[in-house]
């Protein structure tokens, strides 16, 4: 099955709309990965989990987020997107990376100045809050 049939499949069954990445990006995905979405779409077990594990870590998120006194765009989805950074995008991105957490600059989206962080798993947003904390820390010299 192609990328395209899944996309159609999803979009049909949750009046969603797909927009698709560029095929240069680090987050593009072969086949294998379709597959599984496409299984997991009929599984409602496993979709009713994904959305509470997304509705808790969300909130999760918001809290270290906001310790931090950062703002961020409150999100339906499981991505969420930081705004008016203390620091420039790239240098964040670039530090965050070098802690092994990977985000998104917003550029491709229209917004430079904005980065898109996924809502992953409780461990997963623990590394992302203590590395961002790290990052602003070193940024500001204490």
């Amino acid at each position: 099955m192609s990328s395209s049939s899944l996309t159609n499949r999803i979009t049909k069954s949750s009046k969603t709309r797909i927009i698709p990445t560029p095929s240069n990006s680090s987050f593009n995905t072969g086949d294998p990965v379709f597959y599984a979405a496409m299984a997991a779409l009929d599984d409602q077990a496993h979709i009713d989990a994904v959305r509470q594990l997304i509705a808790t870590e969300k909130h999760y998120l918001y809290e270290g987020l906001s310790e931090l006194d950062l703002s961020f765009i409150p999100t339906a989805a499981n991505f969420l997107l930081l705004v008016d950074l203390p620091r420039a995008t790239k240098y964040i991105y670039e530090e965050l990376l070098k802690r092994g957490v990977i985000v998104r600059v917003a550029t491709g989206f229209g917004l430079p100045d904005a980065i898109r962080v996924s809502i992953g798993t409780h461990r997963e947003n623990e590394k992302f809050l203590h590395a961002l904390k790290d990052t602003l820390r070193s940024a500001n010299g204490k």
